[in-house]
């Protein structure tokens, strides 16, 4: 913990960040990653010392959340192995550092997509992938299946060291596990879906304003993540929306998720075994922009 002793002098901020690493909640990254209100309301402490404490810890952990735009830098991808998705798309793939919000209906396969783009990324060497389940989605016959596709290996191999799978069944337990849990190398989260802890937890109109600042915290906390180098996917539910105002079924958890996400995708199922991700809010592809897929025992082509 000597980490601590270099952030600050403060002795009540010492003995709270002391106990929360004993409780394993907390490492320099997390902590460089927090901000002073959030200190300020986990440790009682006064504002300028936990901003302090901070700033010393980004400039000891080398994390800055500030990144500046390069004109060399060029766009790394997660391909998909999606054909159609890779092949046509500007980046050819998921873009990387970025939030992806994957909406879709029951049995559109947002949860096979997320999965194989775990796969991939894991096949690619973009490593450790961290799969939160919050619907009891998590099929172990088709990741396996998909890892032996790109892979080459079984869901045994690659279990609790590539590919970490966890379940959570309830929103406080979700913001918990991305706040404290996941571990600072984690390359790829994904949340499979974001939105169901909170239609259950939050339910009525009356709740919807707790229900969206919660979801806008999640989000930030994630966003957070893509300055560490990762990536995230959000799978979503959607919700039925009267023709007479456009489409008939829009992303779910409204316009937090809609105005924080980086990229919003929507599947729609076609027959038995084929499909398309349509565009809705992509900078750089046209709204309605359609990439067909086929499903497979082994994943989507």
């Amino acid at each position: 913990m000597s980490w601590i002793k270099q952030v600050t002098a403060s002795t009540a901020l010492k003995e709270c960040l002391e106990e929360l690493v004993a409780q394993g909640k907390l490492d320099l990254i997390r902590f460089a990653m927090m901000t002073p209100i959030e200190v300020v309301e986990m440790c009682n402490v006064d504002e300028p010392v936990a901003a302090n404490a901070i700033r010393k810890a980004r400039q000891l952990a080398n994390y800055s959340p500030v990144k500046r735009l390069s004109k060399d830098a060029k766009q790394e991808v997660v391909p998909t192995g999606i054909k159609e998705f890779d092949e046509k798309t500007p980046w050819n793939g998921i873009p990387k550092y970025s939030i992806q919000l994957i909406a879709g209906a029951f049995g559109a396969g947002k949860s096979i997509f997320a999965m194989q783009v775990a796969a991939n990324a894991i096949a690619q060497g973009y490593k450790p992938v961290y799969y939160i389940d919050t619907e009891n989605a998590f099929n172990e016959r088709m990741m396996n299946a998909l890892l032996k596709r790109f892979l080459g290996k079984t869901l045994a191999e690659v279990l609790d060291v590539d590919l970490i799978v966890v379940k959570v069944a309830d929103a406080f337990a979700l913001e918990e596990l991305v706040k404290f849990q996941l571990p600072p190398e984690v390359m790829l989260i994904i949340i499979d879906s974001v939105i169901e802890p909170y239609r259950a937890q939050f339910p009525g109109r009356e709740r919807l304003a707790a229900r969206q600042q919660r979801l806008h915290y999640l989000v930030y906390l994630l966003r957070l993540r893509t300055f560490l180098g990762a990536t995230v996917i959000l799978t979503n539910q959607v919700m039925a929306k009267p023709e007479l105002f456009g489409e008939g079924d829009v992303p779910a958890g409204g316009n937090i998720l809609l105005h924080t996400a980086n990229m919003i995708w929507k599947m729609r199922r076609k027959g038995q075994d084929a499909g398309y991700i349509e565009a809705l809010d992509v900078p750089g592809v046209a709204r309605g922009t359609k990439y067909s897929y086929t499903i497979r025992d082994d994943g989507l082509y």
